[in-house]
Parts: C-alpha cells; structure tokens; sequence
C-alpha cells in the first residue's frame, strides 16, 4: 500500500481527493493519484469543506460587486437603491445557494426596490426557476447566452412548469442584456409581456 500524501505513514484506504468531485473511490490507480491513511483524510476533507465554503462566499461577494457596478454605469442613482440594494446583499449573505448570477441579483434589487415579494431559485417538480412571484403568478428566468443554444429545450420546460403550476401561471423570460441597459425597467417590462399575452389570448378566443 502507498505512503500517505500528507504524513508518509501507511494509506489506509484508497480514497483520494478530486478537484471537481470531491472524492473518488475505486477504481483506483496504485502509484498513480494520492492516498491518505484515515486520520490525515478526515483532516483533509474537513479543510476542503471550510474551503469550499469560503469559496463560495468570496464568489457571491464579487458577484454582488459586480451586480451593483453594472447598475452605477446606468443612468440612475444609485444612492435610490441603497436600501434595496443592503437588502438583497444581507439576503444573499444568509443564503449563497439563492443567486447564480450577478444579473439575478440585479433583479432581484429591482424587485425589492419595488416591493415585489420575490423568490429567488424557486424549485418547481425537478426544476429550478430563477424566480417566483406569487402575486402576480410569474415565473421570471433571466437569460444569458447560454439560452441561446437551449430554447427548445427551455420551451418544454417552461411548458411542464406551467402544468405543474397551472394554467393562469406564466414564465417571463428577460434577456441579461437588456438588465445591462435599463435595469429600472425590469417591472415594467414583466407587466407588458403579462399585458401582451392577455391581449393576444382574448384576440385569439374572439377570433373563435
């Protein structure tokens, strides 16, 4: 058996440490990828977890910087949102896994600022949704490139969240570009895609 990684004393077990997985287990290749004995393992995985946890909280630190730099380069004031602004960062402080995105925390800052009660990574069945606004019924996805090269695949999804919700619920899909632009008008521009919808299901049920 090899010596372990950390101390040189005898491994006792072939697990090693992966940089994405965590952890792999057999197949194992002797001499080949490090090993530990128990203890020296414990301690390291203990440390990956601190690690990775302040990883986490580093990275949402900096993507909240970012969320507020791309609305002080818009024009509006930004001394207006401060309020909303302190509470979506004290929000994403308390709960790293709610944003995936510096232009969800965007959203999420025009929300508040309007006081839209949101819910950042909504769960539907096996899905997760950017956000849910339950007052209004609405689904909200902020869309980046990548939907780009996935809208059939966002479309049926959209369509079994909607079954799963029900039907007076809709999904708001707005593009991140458009958050780099005029953020303000993020409500606005759910309220006309709500406003088009209605007005192009009665045309259709009159048309009947």
């Amino acid at each position: 058996m090899n010596q372990c990684w950390v101390c040189g004393g005898q491994a006792t077990t072939h697990r090693n440490i992966g940089e994405r997985t965590g952890i792999f287990f057999e197949p194992f290749k002797e001499d080949v990828q490090r090993c530990y004995c128990d203890s020296c393992f414990r301690k390291v995985m203990e440390q990956r977890r601190k690690d990775h946890a302040e990883y986490v909280r580093l990275k949402k630190k900096l993507m909240f910087e970012r969320a507020v730099c791309i609305l002080e380069r818009q024009d509006l004031c930004i001394y207006d949102y401060k309020e909303a602004i302190n509470a979506v960062r004290e929000f994403a402080e308390e709960h790293p896994d709610k944003f995936d995105s510096a232009y969800e925390m965007i959203a999420a800052i025009i929300l508040v600022d309007n006081e839209i009660e949101c819910k950042p990574q909504y769960k539907v069945g096996d899905y997760q949704c950017d956000f849910c606004i339950p007052a209004w019924k609405v689904i909200l996805e902020i869309d980046g490139d990548r939907h780009r090269h996935r809208k059939e695949y966002d479309s049926d999804r959209d369509k079994a969240i909607v079954a799963m919700l029900g039907e007076e619920w809709q999904i708001v899909r707005i593009k991140t570009e458009y958050l780099d632009m005029k953020a303000d008008l993020l409500v606005e521009a759910i309220k006309e895609v709500i406003r088009h919808r209605i007005k192009k299901a009665s045309q259709i049920l009159h048309t009947d």
